[in-house]
């Protein structure tokens, strides 16, 4: 897929900023009223009560607004998930024993996947935020589409679900076409729910499904195999990205993280992971910045800063890499464990593990000595 030019990089953290200028709006309103009804002194009382209970963070009830259908769907997709016409990135297809996958780049910095059997041409299609697109795809590669997967609720992963439920029904060729998510997160026009170990045939290929809860409390984890091959395709939406993880919307408490973590150290390391955004460089670059001396994160660094240079995607990552570098994966269970909260988690996530030396009048790079940081090399 060659689009004919590149949009910009989209910070990840933009709903964050959004939020933030809401909270700062509202704020600036609710002081100006309460200085003008009951003057200033009082306001001010007020004010530090307040701020001192919490009362003046509306980032959780934007969010709450965010995920419902009526202003979600109708308001917050359209305005936070605009669909762009130039692809963030060149892709192509992957092929597996029996199967083959698609990466199709939507909205900002998206991954959609269209994955299909290669002997029966029976496909579906994970996250189709951009269903123009996804159904061009479907159409010009002429596969016959079966399921819609939705990795979570969020509207740059489920927003496409009920156009492209439409156009099926308007063709013969796919007109039994099931929506599927958690009943958890119950992703917009959904209408087959699936939980943990449970399981899809699509031609001669098997989908299982894992619960990684964190970043929504019902992500699921969708995994792709053939019987003939030992490898699997993992398509993490936004619970685990190349070198980082998925914001902690969700996470009640530490056992929603501890599961998560839990269920990626227990796939394979010849897993291939496709997330649902386009963050490797990004992400990997925050990473060397608490660990410079870490040769291979900086190798990897450089070479997903390469990529985006000339607009090539870095997917798909290994599992073997991530649980490596990722500095989620790096986490023990142990240290995890040891965690109050699920906000402690980025804290010791990007806690300094080594320091820059700077210059050297030596060509060799630094010595480690940590046996950690041997084991990176």
């Amino acid at each position: 897929i060659s689009p004919p030019s590149l949009s910009p990089y989209r910070s990840p953290q933009k709903m964050f900023k959004i939020g933030g200028a809401f909270h700062a709006g509202i704020s600036i309103a609710v002081v100006l009223w309460l200085w003008k009804s009951i003057g200033l002194m009082s306001t001010i009382m007020i004010a530090v009560l307040m701020h001192s209970a919490k009362l003046m963070c509306f980032f959780p009830f934007f969010y709450w607004l965010y995920t419902r259908d009526v202003l979600g769907y109708r308001v917050a997709r359209l305005w936070l998930h605009p669909r762009i016409a130039e692809m963030h990135s060149i892709c192509g297809a992957f092929d597996f024993y029996g199967f083959a996958v698609l990466p199709i780049p939507v909205l900002a910095d998206n991954y959609c996947y269209l994955v299909w059997c290669r002997s029966t041409k029976k496909a579906f299609v994970i996250d189709p935020a951009d269903p123009n697109r996804v159904w061009k795809m479907i159409e010009n590669l002429g596969v016959e589409v079966e399921y819609i997967i939705t990795t979570h609720k969020h509207w740059d992963h489920s927003g496409g679900n009920k156009e492209l439920l439409e156009y099926a029904k308007l063709s013969k060729k796919h007109a039994n076409l099931k929506c599927v998510g958690s009943k958890i997160d119950n992703p917009h026009s959904s209408n087959l729910h699936v939980g943990e170990g449970d399981t899809l045939t699509v031609g001669g290929v098997t989908i299982s499904f894992d619960m990684v809860p964190g970043h929504t409390k019902g992500h699921i984890l969708t995994k792709v195999s053939s019987p003939k091959d030992d490898k699997i395709a993992i398509f993490t939406g936004d619970s685990l990205f190349c070198c980082g993880v998925g914001a902690f919307f969700e996470a009640d408490d530490l056992n929603d993280m501890i599961q998560t973590h839990r269920v990626y150290h227990s796939l394979p390391d010849t897993s291939f992971v496709f997330p649902g955004h386009e963050y490797s460089k990004t992400l990997s670059g925050e990473a060397l910045r608490v660990d410079p001396c870490n040769t291979s994160l900086r190798s990897l660094h450089n070479h997903y800063s390469n990529r985006r240079e000339i607009g090539q995607c870095t997917i798909p990552s290994v599992l073997e890499i991530e649980k490596s570098l990722n500095p989620f994966l790096r986490l023990s269970a142990e240290e995890l464990q040891a965690l109050r909260s699920p906000d402690d988690i980025m804290r010791i996530m990007y806690a300094q593990r080594s320091v820059d030396p700077g210059p050297s009048e030596s060509s060799e790079p630094p010595q480690q000595t940590d046996e950690k940081e041997k084991k990176d090399q």
